[in-house]
Formats: structure tokens, sequence, C-alpha cells
């Protein structure tokens, strides 16, 4: 698999890529969802990584370090994509790239929608 840096995919997401020339993966589909599972140079499938397996990942632990994190997650998505059917006839090679601010910037965003919906009806009422 070469470096996430030289294929044509967004480097500031965190993303999972697979080694397959099968543009339609139903594995790759399941565990993409709701995120789509896209060919680059016609023999590597790749998603970003969805949200839910970051909050799994952190759900018992919130005191986990990100290299902890980046674990479970990979751990997550390799189950995932063996239960969901993936070939095993098919290369085995699995990637990630992980961009720890994307990674925070989804908890900060429900953050900051949660004080938006706490503060700003009190301030207009202020107002």
């Amino acid at each position: 698999m070469p470096a996430t840096e030289n294929l044509p995919i967004p480097h500031d997401i965190n993303v999972m890529l697979i080694a397959t020339t099968n543009s339609s993966n139903p594995a790759m589909a399941a565990c993409c969802a709701p995120n789509l599972a896209r060919l680059v140079e016609g023999c590597y499938q790749w998603c970003e990584i969805p949200r839910r397996f970051f909050d799994e990942a952190e759900a018992g632990n919130r005191d986990r370090n990100w290299n902890e994190v980046k674990d479970a997650v990979q751990r997550a998505t390799g189950d995932c994509l063996r239960i969901n059917g993936r070939n095993l006839n098919e290369s085995r090679i699995q990637g990630w790239a992980f961009n720890s601010a994307a990674a925070a910037s989804a908890g900060s965003i429900k953050a900051f929608g949660l004080w938006a919906l706490l503060v700003l009806p009190g301030l207009t009422y202020a107002l």
C-alpha cells in the first residue's frame, strides 16, 4: 500500500483504505456508511472513517490517549470489514491515515452546538 500522502485523496480527514479493484465492495460500503467508499488509482478503495468508530472507541474510556483511540478504531474497522463479508481471497492489505484534528473537530462541533442551544436563547432574551 503506498503512503496515503501519495494518493489523490483528502489529507485532512481520517481515512481507511483496502487494496481492491472492486469499486463496489459491499464490506467497504457497509463499514464506510454513511460516507461513500471510492476507488482510487484503480486498485485501492478508501473512505472517510465514520465518526461512530471514534465514538465507540472513546465510549468506555474518555481518558484514552490519541494512540489508544487510533488502535481501537483500526481494530473496529478491520472487524467491521470481516463481519460484513470482506473477501479473504482478495488482498488483506488495509491501511489508515489519521488526522487528530479531524477526529477532535466532530466532538468540538457537537460541544459548540450544545453550547449554542443552551446559551443563545438566553442572550436573545436578555437583549
